[in-house]
């Protein structure tokens, strides 16, 4: 069975896509001077959100479909670690972009500094900058570095596997062809020589648990290599970001997985609360707030061995054939 490839887009859907930019757009200009910061990023966190899910209803596949990889037809652990991250970090630096280019029109001189005292004494930075002066501290853009590094090496990891795996098959089958087993008599001696069974490929495996009943396999995979490839996206499902991906490993819990999940998601949920913190504190002050709130060293930390730690095995293979599986 060949792969089922992506739907056709829905035209019908561009629509929406632009009316939440022209409902973004206003509300980013005018709502931080009159509501404050906070409200409006909430409004345009929630725009973005929506507009994630409208490009994947737009392919067909579902509100989630944007998590959807094209290589295995399931739901990407590295894609939603990246779409968490630009949800919160990308929908603010947009609500301050706008509310600071808004605000500029009104209040020019707040972001005009005030030109230095001389003294001898070291002064103060003064607190001023351009509209679009917005500065994301280090550790943040280390952060979103961890994110985009786990989201563009998985795919190039799992491709590597699988090419390596195939041809270490079709390595092994040439060699199983060339060579013989002898077969003997009750003396003892040579009787005759009939070629070796050729040793299992990982489809054998895939196709011996479906024989065997495995819940995790209907018919609806294929191997990829080492690697399982669902056949049709519409197999796709939220649990593909928890479960391996190996014809061995295919449905069971993959604890590096889970563990750099939930890193993640606490990672997201408290720099979230800091940066609404902080856009709540500046209130309509929209010329004062351009520096993103940093974050702690210890949760970058933990994080980034996280996903160290699953990118560093992703390219081992958990998966070792028998050498002679029964498949009818």
């Amino acid at each position: 069975m060949q792969p089922e490839g992506p739907p056709q887009a829905k035209p019908a859907f561009l629509g929406a896509f632009i009316g939440l930019l022209v409902i973004a757009i206003p509300v980013g200009i005018f709502l931080p001077r009159a509501w404050g910061l906070l409200p409006a990023w909430l409004i345009i966190l929630g725009c973005l959100i929506a507009a994630f899910a409208i490009i994947g209803l737009s392919r067909g596949m579902g509100p989630l479909g944007i998590l959807i990889d094209a290589g295995t037809n399931m739901m990407s652990l590295s894609r939603l670690q990246i779409v968490l991250w630009t949800c919160v970090i990308l929908s603010a630096f947009v609500t301050t972009a706008l509310g600071r280019v808004g605000d500029y029109g009104f209040h020019q001189s707040g972001y005009e500094c005030p030109a230095p005292v001389e003294s001898s004494d070291e002064q103060a930075e003064p607190e001023c900058a351009e509209p679009l002066g917005i500065q994301l501290p280090p550790a943040l853009w280390a952060l979103m570095g961890i994110s985009v590094t786990s989201a563009v090496a998985s795919p190039l990891l799992k491709a590597s596997k699988g090419q390596r795996t195939a041809e270490q098959d079709r390595t092994q089958q040439a060699k199983a062809q060339r060579s013989s087993q002898v077969m003997v008599d009750g003396y003892g001696r040579a009787v005759a020589a009939v070629p070796a069974a050729p040793p299992a490929t990982y489809a054998a495996v895939l196709a011996q648990r479906q024989i065997a009943n495995d819940p995790a396999v209907d018919g609806t995979q294929q191997s990829n290599g080492v690697l399982v490839r669902k056949t049709s996206w519409r197999s796709a499902d939220l649990t593909d970001v928890f479960t391996g991906e190996e014809v061995s490993t295919f449905g069971y819990v993959d604890m590096a997985k889970v563990q750099n999940f939930f890193f993640t998601v606490i990672a997201v949920i408290a720099y979230a609360v800091m940066l609404g913190g902080a856009m709540f504190a500046a209130g309509t002050d929209v010329a004062g707030f351009f520096v993103f709130p940093d974050l702690t060293d210890g949760l970058l930390a933990i994080l980034g061995i996280s996903s160290a730690g699953y990118l560093v095995d992703k390219p081992f293979s958990h998966s070792v054939p028998e050498d002679s599986p029964t498949v009818p």
